[in-house]
């Protein structure tokens, strides 16, 4: 049975981010079992300056409020590069807890994402998927790749890969040269602050495939709370015919079951990168989508 943290009447408290104990905040974070990278601290500060919190006395209990304002008034909306948010605990909890802190969303607009724990709450048309690996070996895991998986990984192979660590300017000058109809400028400058401050907190990587010499794909990942994150790939022409991206995700699913971490695709509802994660066998979670609009 699930240890519940609290019973009974719980009191909930709003702070503003001036008010926050960051440091308490963080610790919940890092002792909750399904927490994601999106809601620490020094994320938040990067996607949503202003970021306000919903906790319990203790800080047992939290959840971000990514607030933005127009005109003076404050909304609610689910930021940038960060696909879950919602309530997270340092121990499970009970669904009428979870439903409790969703109640006290005192504004009159809301858009934001809640996290694959507490998508109970939810009903089934208001659920996102988001695919992820987590097996104990990866021989097993191949099993479940498709054939047409296969095929595309032998044909990488016959590419001679290699696999390198890449510096901030060069990963950003490939995503301007062969993603720019993806990552605009606005984007760039957000991707940009957490690709920094990850590197310098020993979290983030930028890792790129390549193929004679010349790179092919590159993708930013995120290593937190024993889950990896796949984040911002791209991939040249070159890249697209040598089936750089799939040698690179098969490498970093090797990676992640050999150190005992889930890989996270970070989505997608897409019909088309749907089906491609699937064809790694990835497994599906889904967290839900809260509005509110008076």
């Amino acid at each position: 049975m699930a240890k519940v943290l609290i019973k009974g009447k719980m009191k909930i408290i709003k702070l503003k981010h001036s008010e926050i104990d960051f440091e308490k905040y963080d610790k919940t974070l890092l002792e909750c079992k399904w927490a994601r990278v999106y809601a620490m601290s020094w994320y938040l500060d990067i996607v949503s300056p202003n970021w306000e919190l919903l906790c319990d006395e203790d800080y047992n209990i939290v959840m971000p409020l990514p607030k933005k304002k127009k005109f003076g008034i404050p909304y609610l909306i689910q930021p940038m590069f960060c696909q879950q948010l919602g309530v997270f605990a340092k121990s499970e909890i009970e669904k009428n807890q979870i439903e409790n802190f969703y109640k006290k969303l005192g504004y009159y607009f809301v858009i934001i994402h809640g996290n694959s724990f507490d998508s109970m709450i939810f009903s089934e048309d208001k659920l996102k998927p988001n695919y992820f690996i987590s097996s104990k070996n990866f021989e097993e895991q191949q099993k479940l790749f498709s054939k047409n998986t296969i095929r595309n990984l032998k044909k990488a192979d016959s590419f001679n890969h290699k696999i390198i660590t890449i510096e901030i300017q060069e990963y950003f000058n490939f995503l301007t040269k062969e993603a720019s109809n993806i990552y605009n400028e606005k984007l760039q400058n957000a991707l940009r602050k957490i690709v920094k401050k990850s590197l310098d907190l020993g979290y983030g990587k930028l890792l790129a495939t390549t193929v004679e010499n010349e790179v092919s794909s590159v993708v930013f990942i995120l290593d937190f709370n024993n889950r990896i994150y796949y984040l911002a790939p791209a991939s040249s022409q070159k890249g697209k015919e040598a089936r750089s991206m799939m040698f690179i995700i098969n490498d970093l699913i090797k990676t992640s079951i050999e150190q005992g971490k889930i890989f996270d695709f970070e989505g997608s509802s897409l019909e088309g990168v749907e089906r491609f994660y699937k064809s790694f066998g990835a497994s599906c979670e889904y967290y839900g989508i809260f509005k509110k609009i008076l």
